[in-house]
């Protein structure tokens, strides 16, 4: 059966602007949340199950969302909640959450070997925030990386209150997923113990090997949305 796909990519050539105007934040996701909470607390807490946050559930609706989004179908991602939202006479909000997820939809049906890009709201457990995740197919049988060949390349960018930007910059290959964490700032010796110790605790339940290292930059060397917007040639780090 064919798989279904989101709208058509836009045309070559898109302005930074768009794709800028693409990364903010999904207001729609803190004002349905508060509708959702006014309206409906059954249904609001059924549409907390499927946001990411930081718990056991984290890959599972990540990718749900990224599925969702895709097909450009948010319907499929909020459940009952769309119909919720319309019950409750908030139409004009099913329709922006709609039409949000059209628009995302273009950017994350990127051809072969480019980033495609999932910008995420996220429940941190006190309030909605966002991160960006980029993935990619990295090495794409280029005769310079025969090492990379198959490989998936992703990269996730958020900020903290406290610490200020992180860039999380992944390779997955059969069996090893290797990380790289770059900060800012440098980032405090008992926070890396822990990520350092989450990273080995989820390899090993997964049965990859692979490492995981730090590195403190004053400008992040990976910039898909700046390759997106045709700012900055891909770079292979």
């Amino acid at each position: 059966a064919p798989r279904p796909t989101g709208p058509p990519p836009p045309p070559p050539g898109q302005s930074a602007a768009l794709l800028a105007g693409l990364a903010n934040a999904f207001p729609e996701a803190e004002e349905m949340i508060q509708a959702l909470a006014q309206s409906d607390p059954a249904a609001l807490a059924t549409l907390m199950q499927r946001m990411p946050q930081p718990n056991g559930r984290l890959t599972t609706n990540l990718l749900f969302f990224m599925v969702a989004l895709r097909m450009g179908d948010a319907g499929r991602w909020l459940g009952g909640g769309q119909k919720d939202l319309e019950s409750a006479g908030r139409q004009d909000l099913a329709g922006r959450l709609t039409e949000r997820f059209s628009d995302l939809a273009r950017t994350a049906d990127a051809p072969r070997g480019q980033w495609q890009m999932y910008p995420t709201p996220f429940f941190d457990g006190e309030r909605m925030t966002q991160f960006m995740l980029y993935v990619r197919d990295h090495g794409g049988g280029r005769g310079d990386e025969p090492d990379a060949a198959g490989g998936t390349r992703f990269v996730l960018e958020f900020s903290l209150s406290k610490l200020g930007p992180f860039q999380m910059d992944g390779l997955v290959k059969i069996k090893r997923f290797d990380l790289m964490i770059r900060s800012k700032i440098e980032i405090p010796d008992g926070l890396k113990v822990e990520a350092i110790n989450l990273f080995e605790e989820a390899n090993a339940i997964s049965g990859f090997n692979g490492g995981v290292r730090f590195q403190t930059v004053e400008e992040f060397p990976v910039a898909p949305l700046e390759e997106l917007a045709g700012e900055r040639p891909g770079m292979v780090v």
